[in-house]
């Protein structure tokens, strides 16, 4: 599923940052000013750091398909900050991870006005695209509810279909179990050329406030994923943005 408009692939959107580099902000800068005021910074917050981010950390054993692939260093990402993307706008390569050690997971909540705003800023700021384009991404209709992941290593995810994946990937409601939504498709990052791989849901039955938190699950091989988010801090311009 092919939702990501170019104007966020030309930039170094995708990106999965170190806390450190990650400075506390102001509550709520998102609401103070609009996305087009952003620094570099504040976008990257957006996506790593707000109530439409989750930052997960798992053991590099989880992430290994074959056996050679911890010696070949040059095929995987390297993390990057601000400033520091690839000319392509993707992840550059140069380090690998060991069994041991832990690789740094992004969950978005793709489908989120505000996180697309994000993308779109940094779109302007490292890549130069225009803001008509920019505004054309952001304001673009969602029609499912989306969740993408981004982590230094990405082979696991492209060696997964939606057959692979859609008896154990759902959102579910905190407050109403019944309330489960199903994966409706999936998108690996090899078929979107954006790094990211993105998971979509249908919006019935549609998630509100009543919900109180929302929890994204999956298994991608051997990575589980369990990510919880807050929909009371998920309201922007006084509606919740999912």
């Amino acid at each position: 599923m092919r939702t990501t408009t170019t104007a966020f692939r030309s930039a170094g959107l995708f990106l999965f940052i170190p806390a450190l580099l990650v400075t506390a902000w102001a509550k709520d800068f998102w609401e103070a000013k609009p996305f087009t005021q952003w620094d570099e910074k504040e976008a990257v917050a957006l996506l790593s750091t707000s109530p439409w981010a989750r930052s997960l950390s798992m053991l590099g054993s989880a992430f290994k398909t074959a056996p050679s692939e911890s010696s070949r260093a040059s095929s995987l990402p390297r993390p990057v900050g601000p400033g520091m993307t690839s000319a392509s706008g993707l992840p550059q390569a140069g380090v690998s991870f060991g069994d041991g050690d832990p690789v740094p997971l992004y969950v978005r909540w793709l489908s989120s006005r505000k996180v697309r705003e994000a993308l779109g800023r940094l779109a302007q700021l490292q890549s130069k695209v225009p803001e008509s384009e920019v505004q054309k991404a952001v304001n673009q209709p969602m029609t499912d509810y989306m969740i993408s992941i981004v982590a230094p290593v990405m082979t696991p995810f492209n060696e997964v279909s939606f057959d692979d994946l859609k008896d154990q990937t759902f959102l579910i409601s905190k407050k109403d179990k019944n309330k489960k939504l199903q994966l409706r498709a999936y998108a690996p990052p090899k078929d979107r050329g954006d790094g990211v791989a993105v998971f979509s849901f249908a919006r019935t039955p549609a998630l509100d406030l009543a919900d109180d938190e929302v929890q994204f699950v999956t298994r991608v091989k051997k990575i589980e994923i369990k990510a919880a988010f807050k929909l009371a801090r998920m309201v922007a311009d006084g509606s919740l943005d999912l």
